[in-house]
């Protein structure tokens, strides 16, 4: 009888005489240790331009590592790190914000493990912009007619300012519904910019559109313009 009870608590310990067992589920505490997890990055991160954009960086830390990522400092809330994964090796993709300054900058994001020691710093450089836009006004809100008058179309007329005056620029609509035109000699330093909504909105529900004001080379950050047209 004794050896019977020895038995049945050996079962209810160790689950051996028959039945399946349930995995705890992962913590932790069953990531590698820090040591096993350090590495060195593969690969420089790009330089970004100053109007931003996104790149990859490489995770190469021991399977199984548990790790999170934050930014270096405070002062570099301008960079973005996502990852669709937080355990051992990974791609995650860095978004840079413009930079709307004619001084570069630098920042970085360290991985950490678990327990919040460092595995990993990544350093990353954001050149100054060489030409620097804006509009004014930068947000214009329109009735369902847009800019139709009564008797015609009657655009809106806003000022574009360029940095230094030599820089040139061009305007794009983002959406067909708004037409944007230069006036004589815009184009180059500060310019007029006609907009005009030629289709009215007879929907219930208002309409959203930009139009981009933008460098030639693409590498500076742009200015936009934001378009609401009221419903009917």
């Amino acid at each position: 009888m004794t050896a019977v009870r020895v038995l049945a608590g050996l079962c209810l310990i160790t689950a051996a005489c028959g039945g399946s067992t349930v995995p705890s589920s992962p913590t932790a505490s069953d990531s590698p240790g820090s040591g096993a997890c350090r590495y060195i990055p593969a690969a420089a991160v790009p330089v970004f331009d100053a109007a931003g954009g996104k790149a990859s960086a490489s995770i190469n830390t021991a399977a199984g590592c548990r790790w999170t990522i934050e930014n270096v400092r405070p002062a570099d809330s301008w960079i973005a790190v996502e990852s669709s994964t937080t355990v051992g090796p990974a791609t995650v993709s860095i978004t840079a914000a413009a930079n709307r300054s004619f001084t570069g900058r630098d920042g970085g994001f360290v991985v950490r493990h678990a327990n919040g020691d460092p595995l990993a710093t990544y350093a990353i450089v954001q050149r100054g912009a060489g030409c620097l836009y804006s509009v004014s006004p930068d947000n214009l809100v329109l009735p369902w007619l847009g800019t139709y008058d009564g008797a015609g179309d009657s655009p809106v007329r806003l000022s574009v300012h360029a940095e230094p005056s030599t820089c040139q620029w061009t305007a794009r609509s983002m959406v067909p519904w708004i037409k944007s035109v230069y006036e004589s000699g815009s184009g180059t330093g500060d310019g007029t910019l006609y907009l005009s909504t030629v289709v009215w909105n007879e929907t219930s529900v208002a309409k959203i559109g930009e139009v981009v004001v933008a460098g030639l080379s693409g590498v500076n950050p742009d200015a936009r313009v934001k378009v609401t047209q009221l419903p009917r």
